[in-house]
């Protein structure tokens, strides 16, 4: 490795400063808010935080450093056809902006609601509520640890740094703003640490233009080496970025993360207007088509560039995830802080992200377990203070463990983007079904969507598990080392102790065309990872309706629960209460039932009847 190509003085100044910048942050905002700590100002910054900052926390909630190191390796190995998940979002933020945001914001300014899975208890019953929370926590869990282990193996490949040590160092800086500033600093560094992002793939994109001698010899490079096919119609699920994988499932999935997520619902409730909440979503349509397009051009760059000499085959690197650091050392090595630049966009990323987590599970353990476990035991709401010290402590918990996990990572041999997003459609697809059940199926009751939640994750979790016992690398594009140097083959610094074993056996099924015995168990184990989310929601509504109509389906429902415009629907809507508070572990429900009586506007209220307790819904 060539002094340019070495990570400098100025390129670790550049670092250091994004990570003393996110943690100032955190500083001044946990400053500003020590004369009113209140839960509020701790997880939804008093619902008076701006429509940009949180329309860039948005983005960054689930970008990650994945994103920045995973999607141009993907793209390198299987073509341009990734690059059509940017018609995903135009599907499905527009559901979300007014089908869900609206009934998340009502019960935010109706009953104060700050964890997500508040709702299903509200709409459900306390069970389902659990084993929403206990799904989201596994998911996002696991996948701060992924977001965390990225970066962290970007920045020992470039610095020399011992793994372990970075991911302590980062995970330390993340914990650290996120426990004292809460929300406000979370969406705050978001914003900064997303200016960082854009920056750093700019430069990456610019400078791997320059020494590829321009977009249209990059462009030929890439026809001639296959990785130019966009669209790919074929219907096969097992294709693994078909455009129906990318557009259809793809939706899916983006739907679980905008409508069923803790992280991204408590970004709504941190704006105090419901239009301004869909503004801030809406904006993430242009930003996910503009970022998509900066990756993909990163990739385009970085196959003109080793066409011929494919890292990872040469034995250069140990892990495809270590491909984009590694052709950012050649690339910008000689620019001074523009390696540090580009570092900083892989942390600023992963930072993002575990924020957003560390405070969502905070919010969530918080709401969904410590304060009704308090209140019902002393019969008295938790004070305000008391609340938000124990805040602060599980956000240092929660990190603490994000740590750990990231330290495992190690041990997984798939790709970080396959990861990330196989735990979405596993987790995050049979929440997204039971939410669609509560909101878009007024008549589905508790047995309805308990069973379709058990079902739905039983039935992914099986696609899951065969997918890591099924070998499907041959379906990569063909690569070549024809090109590169004998004397880098023996004395390239980025080779690691295992680049003999490790790294040769990923990179020789890289040319593998020999498919495998086709049974079941492979058929179902190659289904696309985009089709998880659309697989274990349809399961989950398909069952879920079922076992209710089985069951007796819903006998009331507040309106306030539900898509607006079905309370309009008669055929469609149970009978409609008012008035659904939660009181204990029984979930005795306080319910104003009323008889209705269908006029031109929907539903009328006429008769106030006796109190119910309980009830099936």
């Amino acid at each position: 490795m060539s002094e340019n190509e070495r990570f400098s003085t100025v390129d670790s100044v550049v670092f250091a400063l994004s990570l003393l910048m996110s943690a100032g942050i955190g500083v001044f905002a946990a400053w500003q808010s020590r004369n009113h700590a209140t839960t509020s100002d701790y997880y939804v910054g008093s619902k008076q935080m701006s429509v940009i900052p949180v329309s860039l926390s948005l983005l960054a909630s689930f970008i990650s450093a994945i994103a920045v190191v995973g999607i141009p390796a993907e793209i390198f190995y299987y073509g341009m056809e990734y690059i059509t998940y940017v018609l995903s979002p135009l599907l499905a933020i527009p559901v979300v902006c007014w089908v869900f945001l609206p009934v998340f914001h009502r019960l935010g300014d109706e009953r104060n609601i700050t964890s997500a899975y508040q709702y299903l208890e509200l709409r459900f019953n306390r069970y389902v509520r659990l084993m929403g929370t206990l799904a989201f926590t596994v998911m996002t869990f696991l996948y701060m640890a992924i977001v965390l282990y990225t970066p962290s193996l970007a920045l020992s490949q470039v610095t020399g740094i011992s793994l372990w040590l970075t991911i302590v160092c980062s995970g330390g800086v993340c914990t650290f703003y996120t426990a004292i500033g809460g929300m406000k600093a979370v969406v705050w560094t978001d914003a900064l640490q997303m200016g960082f992002l854009f920056l750093g793939l700019l430069a990456l994109g610019i400078g791997g233009l320059i020494t590829a001698g321009g977009f249209a010899n990059a462009w030929e490079i890439a026809v001639k080496g296959g990785r130019t096919q966009i669209f790919n119609f074929d219907p096969n699920p097992i294709v693994r970025y078909s455009t129906w994988a990318t557009v259809v499932g793809g939706s899916f999935m983006t739907l679980s993360l905008y409508a069923s997520n803790q992280s991204m619902i408590q970004r709504y409730l941190s704006i105090k207007k419901s239009s301004h909440a869909q503004i801030a979503v809406l904006l993430n349509i242009p930003l996910k088509i503009v970022l998509v397009l900066l990756l993909a051009l990163c990739a385009l760059v970085m196959y003109a560039h080793h066409w011929d000499c494919d890292p990872l085959l040469a034995g250069y690197v140990s892990k495809s995830d270590q491909i984009v650091p590694y052709f950012t050392l050649q690339v910008l090595g000689f620019i001074p802080g523009a390696t540090g630049l580009f570092v900083a966009a892989c942390y600023s990323g992963a930072l993002s992200t575990i924020s957003s987590g560390v405070n969502s599970l905070a919010a969530v353990f918080l709401c969904d377990f410590i304060k009704t476990y308090y209140d019902d035991r002393h019969s008295r709401e938790m004070s305000e203070r008391k609340a938000t010290r124990i805040s602060k402590i599980l956000a240092v918990t929660f990190g603490l463990i994000t740590i750990a996990l990231a330290l495992m990572c190690q041990l997984f041999s798939n790709s970080v983007v396959r990861l990330a997003m196989s735990l979405f459609g596993m987790l995050g697809g049979p929440l997204l079904g039971v939410f669609i059940l509560g909101i878009l199926f007024p008549k589905v009751n508790s047995y309805g969507a308990a069973t379709g939640l058990i079902t739905s994750t039983i039935v992914i979790g099986f696609v899951g598990i065969c997918a890591q016992f099924t070998d499907h690398s041959w379906q990569k594009l063909a690569v070549s080392i024809d090109g590169c140097s004998s004397a880098n083959n023996t004395t390239d610094l980025y080779s690691v102790s295992t680049t003999s074993n490790s790294s040769s056996t990923e990179a020789t099924t890289l040319l593998s065309t020999e498919s495998p015995d086709k049974d079941f168990f492979y058929f179902v184990g190659s289904i696309s990872h985009f089709y998880y989310s659309l697989i274990s929601s349809f399961f989950c509504i398909v069952v879920g309706s079922i076992t209710s109509i089985l069951t007796g389906n819903n006998t009331v429902i507040d309106p306030v629960l539900v898509f607006e415009p079905l309370t309009k629907c008669c055929c469609w809507m149970p009978p409609v209460v008012k008035n659904i508070d939660i009181e204990n572990d029984e979930t005795k429900i306080n319910m104003k039932p009323i008889s209705v009586e269908i006029n031109e506007n929907g539903f009328d209220s006429q008769i106030e009847k006796p109190m119910l307790n309980g009830g099936n819904g």
